[in-house]
């Protein structure tokens, strides 16, 4: 799949290339080229554009490219990516996200998604400090309560290390309004971290 990306970004490439040879035999400037390669496309089967989500949907979403909407299907076989590269869920985009697309036009303005890479979608493992709250025991998460980040998600699995003063402690005994620093993969579009790789209870 990665090798039919690489092939149709070599087309593209050689589509500029082509339109820059034309230009300097015709003696057109670079602007208007650049604004006949957009119109060379548009006219394509295959889109490979940077676009804004404008709107989302359980099965598709809307971009918005050079201004105009298209709407995008997402069938099952589309691969939806952060960015770097890790698998990424539809329900992880929001509205203003810039997404990097590959697609295959159905019509004018319709498109069917084969790779989109959610370029605002970033995750990495970080520390965050704050206070617990909404703790839910059975399903080992709750709402930590930053300074630095606001209401933060954290959702953690029965690996999750617990230290309580050095002592390894289980989720169960964690409690509401207790000071904790969380260690795990931090979504900062989501503000979300899951999932939780080590708590510290801070001492009394």
């Amino acid at each position: 799949m990665f090798r039919l990306f690489k092939q149709s970004k070599s087309v593209y490439a050689a589509l500029i290339l082509g339109g820059l040879l034309i230009a300097s035999v015709v003696g057109a400037d670079s602007a208007f080229m650049v604004n006949k390669f957009y119109e060379w496309q548009k006219a394509l089967p295959v889109f490979m554009i940077q676009a804004r989500v404008a709107e989302i949907n359980p099965t598709d979403l809307k971009i918005a490219w050079r201004g105009e909407n298209y709407e995008v299907k997402i069938p099952p076989a589309a691969r939806l990516l952060s960015r770097d590269g890790k698998p990424a869920d539809l329900e992880e985009f929001k509205v203003g996200n810039i997404v990097r697309l590959w697609a295959n036009r159905w019509d004018n303005n319709v498109l069917e998604a084969k790779i989109i890479y959610n370029q605002s979608l970033n995750i990495d493992i970080k520390t965050v400090i704050g206070y617990i709250n909404n703790l839910k025991i059975d399903e080992f998460q709750f709402t930590l309560d930053s300074s630095t980040h606001g209401k933060v998600k954290v959702k953690a699995d029965a690996n999750v290390k617990i230290l309580n003063r050095g002592q390894v402690i289980g989720f169960s005994d964690l409690k509401n309004g207790q000071k904790v620093i969380v260690k795990g993969l931090f979504d900062r579009s989501l503000l979300l971290i899951s999932p939780a790789q080590k708590i510290i209870i801070f001492p009394n």
